[in-house]
């Protein structure tokens, strides 16, 4: 995202994502001198930083909050450049959007991403009253996957079929519940026991997402894969 303050001064605003952490932003100022002047000149400044360090913006929940605007100074001078956060690519994480396949709403957002080795998924929660989400993913034959975050506390795994569930705690990788808001947590392509498992490299699942048992999303035919990996 780019700003422009009267043609002499650029804020570019870009996220720099970082699995089992909070996102970073990096902020890009740019001030031009008047274009009437003969030579052109520009100073250059970037911010690189995230929710833990001093320079981030007190006050406000930049994934979920839209009460602030963005200003741009020039002296004594200044001009509202966006009435509210949202404009934001990282509010409700909307740059995910743009590379990969991104389930949810306006309450819940589901992303995955494949790698040589492992699955890894992230879920956003934009809604402070909940005490736990519930991914489950489906698949045609009955097995079921199931990830719970407790957002104060911790994740969960189970795999089931139609006669009984047992724990996957001991397979997910990097499992962490950042800040109440973000769970992320990775897992092997097969899943489960000599007794149940789960092959997710091919599967098609049906996936829900619920919020204290309450269901908020739901979607057919969910590949555990970002679209640059199709």
């Amino acid at each position: 995202m780019v700003l422009v303050f009267a043609h002499l001064v650029t804020a570019k605003f870009k996220v720099m994502p970082v699995f089992g952490a909070y996102d970073y932003l990096q902020i890009t100022l740019k001030g031009y001198n008047d274009h009437r002047i003969k030579w052109m000149m520009f100073l250059s400044c970037s911010w690189v930083f995230n929710i833990n360090d001093p320079i981030w913006p007190q006050g406000v929940d930049l994934l979920k909050d839209t009460s602030k605007s963005i200003k741009l100074y020039k002296d004594t001078k200044e001009v509202i450049v966006a009435q509210d956060t949202s404009q934001l690519t990282i509010y409700h994480a909307q740059y995910l959007k743009c590379c990969n396949n991104a389930h949810g709403n306006d309450e819940v957002l589901v992303t995955f991403d494949r790698t040589d080795k492992e699955i890894r998924y992230r879920l956003y929660y934009w809604k402070d009253n909940y005490k736990k989400v519930t991914v489950t993913l489906t698949r045609k034959d009955g097995i079921q996957l199931q990830f719970e975050c407790n957002l104060h506390a911790d994740m969960n795994g189970y795999i089931s079929n139609d006669t009984e569930r047992s724990s996957v705690d001991k397979q997910l990788i990097e499992p962490d519940v950042i800040y109440s808001e973000i769970c992320s947590w990775a897992t092997p392509f097969v899943l489960g026991d000599s007794r149940i498992s789960n092959d997710a490299f091919n599967s098609v699942f049906y996936l829900k997402v619920s919020a204290d048992y309450r269901t908020v999303y739901t979607e057919k035919d969910v590949t555990l894969k970002n679209s640059s990996h199709l």
